[in-house]
This record gives C-alpha cells, sequence and structure tokens, in this order.
C-alpha cells in the first residue's frame, strides 16, 4: 500500500496546484506550440508552471535556446547568445548579446537571398529589418529589468512578448502560475525528504533502482560541472545522495522526477516518454501494488501543444567568408524541426498575426504553413 504524500508534497513545496507542467524551459526564443501549450494549460487551471532545467549531463543546446531566432540567418553565434551555453538555466546569468551586429548580419543576408525586383526587395528588407527591431526592444525591455537569473528572464520574456501579440490573458496566467523548477524546494527539501522516508518500502527509489528497469543511471547530475551521480545502490551512497540534493549540488533525472510526481499523486502535463505506464505496469505485476498512475499522465507522445504555424521543408542561410567575400551558404532545414518554428522567426515573416492564426486553428484544426523568405507585409 502506497502512503499519501500528496499532504506532504503541498506542506514541503508550499505548491497547492493539482497538476504541475513541464512543457517549458529557458527558450532564448520560444517555440510557437508553446502558445497552443500555455492556452490549454490556461483552461484547465489548477495548474503549477514548472520552467524545466538541464536534468542531464552535456545536453546539446540549439538554437532556439541561445539566440534571438531572427529566421531567415541562422545566427547561430556566441556574440548573439542571451545565456552562457555550458551553465545551468537556474544558476546561469543573462548575457547582452550584439544585437546591432545581428541586424548588420540580417541586412547582409537578405540582400544577397531574396531575389526579387530591386524595389520589393527594399520593402520586403526594410519590413523585416522593421520587425527585428521590434522584436530586439522587446528583448532588450526584460533585459533592462537586471533579472537576477535566466528562469526569470524567461518568465518575464514570456509574459512581455504574449501581452505583444494580444495573448493577454495567457500573460496574466503565466504570471501567475510559472516558477522555475530549482526555486520551487521540489528538488533540495521535498525530494530527499522523499527518499529517506521511503528508503524501506518497495515503491522507494532505493528499491526501484536496484530491482527494476525504470531508471537508467546517471540518476542525478552535478549543478555545477559536466558529471554525473549514478550511485544509489547503498544506504550510505542514499545519504551521499540527499545530503548534496539538500545542499543544491544535484539535479534529478527526468524519471526520478516523474517517480516523484506519481507518490505525490499530481497530475503530469508533459512529456513522460511512457514512464508512469511503465511505473504503473511494474508496481502491479512486480509488486502486487494497484495504483492508477497513467491517469496522472496528461498528455502522450506530442500532443502537449500544437506548432499551429510551421515552415515548409526549405533553408536559412549562414554567413560565410569565402575569398574575401560575404556569401550566404544554405542550411537545409527539416518541416517538422521544432527548432525553427520559434515566434521571433514567423513574427518576422508574418507580423503579429499569431492571435486570428490561433482562433482559426481552434476552429479548424489545420496547420497554416510558411515558406522561409517569404515575408508578409
Amino acid at each position: 500500500m502506497i502512503k499519501d504524500y500528496r499532504n506532504k508534497f503541498k506542506e514541503i513545496t508550499g505548491i497547492a496546484e493539482q497538476t504541475v507542467s513541464t512543457v517549458d524551459h529557458v527558450y532564448a526564443s520560444m517555440p510557437v506550440r508553446l502558445i497552443d501549450s500555455h492556452h490549454i494549460l490556461h483552461k484547465m487551471g489548477n495548474v503549477k508552471v514548472l520552467i524545466w532545467d538541464d536534468i542531464y549531463p552535456k545536453l546539446k543546446r540549439y538554437k532556439s535556446e541561445l539566440v534571438v531566432d531572427c529566421g531567415i540567418l541562422s545566427a547561430n553565434r556566441q556574440e548573439y547568445f542571451l545565456f552562457p551555453p555550458e551553465k545551468i538555466y537556474g544558476l546561469s546569468h543573462v548575457l547582452s548579446p550584439e544585437f546591432d551586429k545581428q541586424m548588420e548580419d540580417l541586412k547582409i543576408c537578405l540582400d544577397l537571398i531574396l531575389n526579387l525586383p530591386k524595389y520589393e526587395k527594399h520593402l520586403l528588407t526594410e519590413k523585416y529589418l522593421e520587425r527585428f527591431k521590434i522584436i530586439v526592444d522587446l528583448y532588450r525591455k526584460v533585459l533592462s529589468q537586471n533579472p537576477k537569473n535566466s528562469p526569470l528572464f524567461y518568465k518575464n520574456l514570456v509574459i512581455e512578448i504574449y501581452n505583444f501579440l494580444g495573448f493577454n490573458n495567457i500573460a496574466e496566467f503565466y504570471r501567475n502560475s510559472a516558477e522555475s523548477f530549482m526555486s520551487t524546494g521540489i528538488i533540495d527539501k521535498f525530494l530527499p525528504w522523499l527518499i529517506e522516508d521511503t528508503k524501506n518500502e518497495s515503491f522507494g527509489l532505493k528499491y526501484l533502482i536496484n530491482n527494476s528497469p525504470l531508471f537508467p543511471p546517471p540518476y542525478f547530475r552535478y549543478i555545477n560541472d559536466n558529471k554525473a551521480f549514478d550511485r544509489l545502490k547503498t544506504q550510505n551512497e542514499i545519504n551521499e545522495a540527499n545530503n548534496l540534493l539538500k545542499m543544491g549540488k544535484l539535479l534529478p533525472s527526468k524519471e526520478v522526477m516523474y517517480w516523484l510526481f506519481a507518490m505525490s499523486g499530481l497530475k503530469h502535463f508533459g512529456r513522460d516518454f511512457g514512464f508512469l505506464n511503465k511505473l504503473e505496469e511494474y508496481f502491479i505485476s512486480e509488486l502486487n501494488i494497484k495504483n492508477k498512475f497513467s491517469e496522472l499522465q496528461l498528455t502522450s507522445e506530442k500532443d502537449d501543444g500544437t506548432f499551429y504555424i510551421q515552415y515548409e521543408k526549405d533553408v536559412s542561410y549562414r554567413m560565410v567568408c569565402l575569398n574575401n567575400k560575404i556569401k550566404a551558404r544554405k542550411c537545409p532545414i527539416s518541416r517538422k524541426s521544432t527548432d525553427v518554428s520559434t515566434i521571433p522567426s514567423i513574427y518576422l515573416h508574418i507580423g503579429n498575426r499569431f492571435k486570428k492564426l490561433y482562433e482559426k486553428y481552434i476552429e479548424s484544426k489545420n496547420i497554416y504553413y510558411i515558406k522561409m523568405g517569404e515575408i508578409l507585409i
């Protein structure tokens, strides 16, 4: 019989909401799917939006996580980074990107790749650059608030962007619901308590790690470097892990977090990669413990938010210097790439049509496709 840990979770963390969302982490350029995700969460209500963090060592960071995405120009260069790529988001500071230089490179790129009559080319270039400046001004406004870390910057940016796009009710929802994963008390307070309280139980983390295939190592990662902590077999190792968690030196793997959600009876909105289904089956077949963990998982596969505006298969360009001349080199883009369908990039192409297109999507469920480089006035 599993204990009811829901009240203890609420007591220790102060989180009273019944559902937690893990669809957010710190993006320099928000994916379009989050507009749909946040609308769904707002409609559900009683949700704590956790701004997720890096939970495995040596994760690859993508353009949408580091730079203000300017679409047609693949500007994944260090001088344009908003965040240091080697730092965990919850602890990292916010950088000051060279937006003016990025604007210059974008102008050169547009001049090289827009194969249009002179007047039309000038008109579309000016519109694209005008929109880029509008986006940059939003980022500069949030930067001027001197956010103490990247999750706070991201939260303020999301609110600013939603108000700009006309999603004012979603902006207010996000203001009241979103919080950095690392600042909640889940990791440094509740998790070590839960590990200790269940250390002699068959449903405890120690037993499951030693006896089930559900928890692949590493079980934790160190916060200040890329090293893994994958020792959790003996009581001494349990004690060591708990002490490091309490000191804020470890982050748990996603499997450990999904186990924590299950033990706490929390509904989960976001991808769990089938974990709660597997946990339910293991508890029933191997431990003879009845449970309904699978019912806690509110989303499956990729139904935690739709890219209701997407690029068709096309290309962006990377600026290179060949024989002392600046040239634009093609970078193929997959139509399914979540890395390119970002709010800044799409805004540069279509302007502030996000709310109108979302209303149409809700009615028809039809995706709106655009081509990289085709600019709507």
